[in-house]
């Protein structure tokens, strides 16, 4: 059998009557997932969003569980033969996006999710879910962006030492769809008694961007390619980011 995605809508959906597996099928589905997450990091960018999600649930899986990593093990039987392509289009940009899903976890906390390609394919990609409980959209962008913006100037770096340039002469694009958390890491500290409970930690933003000369640009959710990996996409989205992920399409 085969699936045309590697998960359905529900995927974040935790079904509290599910039965919950035995001590060995918990076993087994620990161990698959592991071997899933393994083939995830090593090529299959494609599944990383779904394999995130079982991860969170291998301590106590249930039986709904088990039919979410069944339809995951169909998808990749029917895309045994799919592969990344990775390519530089042009070696003084670096493209980044992060983006992230509000709140679709039980414990309410919400999904980041992080892209980074030089053109074809992805050098860099993650699927994580947040540590804390966020108050808005807006604030699960922001925290996702302290998240992984760290990753990507790491990247940067590592980059200019590759190609032996100056970091400053790699233009760095971070792509970006919440105007609320934009202004915030223009600003670099909170806006109104909304944002005021926010730690001052995450407000390192600002600084980075200004000292590593990120140009944040804004894009539209439906364009945004690190969606991708922060929720279920399906039918032609789903192909469409795919395909860029993959490296079957160039991105720039």
């Amino acid at each position: 059998e085969k699936r045309a995605t590697p998960c359905l809508e529900n995927l974040f959906k935790v079904d509290q009557d599910s039965i919950k597996m035995d001590e060995k099928a918990k076993e087994k589905f620990h161990s698959t997932v592991a071997k899933c997450l393994y083939i995830s990091q090593h090529g299959r960018p494609d599944i990383n969003l779904t394999v995130s999600f079982l991860a969170s649930r291998v301590h106590n899986p249930n039986m709904q569980d088990g039919d979410k990593l069944l339809h995951l093990l169909l998808y990749l039987n029917g895309s045994k033969d799919e592969s990344i392509n990775i390519g530089c289009t042009n070696h003084t940009i670096i493209d980044i996006s992060i983006d992230s899903s509000y709140a679709p976890h039980p414990d309410a906390k919400s999904h980041t999710g992080m892209t980074i390609t030089l053109g074809t394919g992805l050098t860099d990609y993650a699927s994580q879910k947040q540590k804390i409980v966020t108050k808005s959209s807006g604030e699960a962008e922001f925290v996702g962006l302290s998240l992984k913006l760290g990753q990507a100037i790491w990247i940067k770096r590592v980059w200019a030492f590759i190609t032996i340039q100056n970091s400053d002469e790699i233009i760095t694009i971070l792509r970006h769809d919440n105007l609320a958390s934009k202004r915030l890491m223009e600003v670099g500290r909170a806006l109104s008694h909304r944002t005021k409970h926010m730690h001052v930690k995450y407000f390192w933003i600002k600084e980075a961007i200004r000292n590593e000369k990120i140009v944040i640009k804004y894009q539209k959710s439906a364009e945004m390619l690190a969606d991708f990996f922060a929720k279920p996409n399906n039918g032609v989205q789903f192909k469409k980011f795919r395909n860029l992920a993959m490296g079957h399409q160039k991105i720039f």
